[in-house]
């Protein structure tokens, strides 16, 4: 699911790659987007490292954190690639963050109960 920070032409990249992919409902708050993908069960995909500072309290399919401008499309679209070949299936993504950087991604757990406190 993209957040609405997100380049639009994702969508259609993202659906020609053989996704389901689906927007979020406009105009609301980061924790209502947050629930929203959960109880849709998606994958979140954003530019809002927010979703990184704080820690989701549930399970969740997974976030993707893109640190490429969001004009960048062309970037976008080959960072984006690059990690769904490496990770084509749902589950590896579930309960974690992906930071996606132009030339590299990195992933990291992402629940409260695997964040030392």
């Amino acid at each position: 699911m993209l957040d609405e920070n997100v380049h639009r032409q994702l969508l259609l990249f993202l659906r020609n790659l053989g996704y389901d992919a689906i927007t979020s409902p406009k105009g609301i708050a980061n924790g209502e987007v947050f629930n929203f993908a959960v109880s849709k069960k998606r994958v979140l995909i954003t530019h809002d490292k927010d979703f990184a500072i704080h820690s989701p309290v549930i399970d969740h399919a997974g976030i993707i954190l893109l640190r490429i401008l969001p004009n960048d499309i062309n970037q976008l679209k080959a960072a984006l690639q690059r990690l769904l070949t490496e990770k084509p299936s749902a589950e590896s993504f579930v309960n974690r963050l992906f930071v996606v950087f132009p030339d590299h991604h990195e992933e990291l757990p992402f629940r409260a109960e695997s964040i030392p406190f």
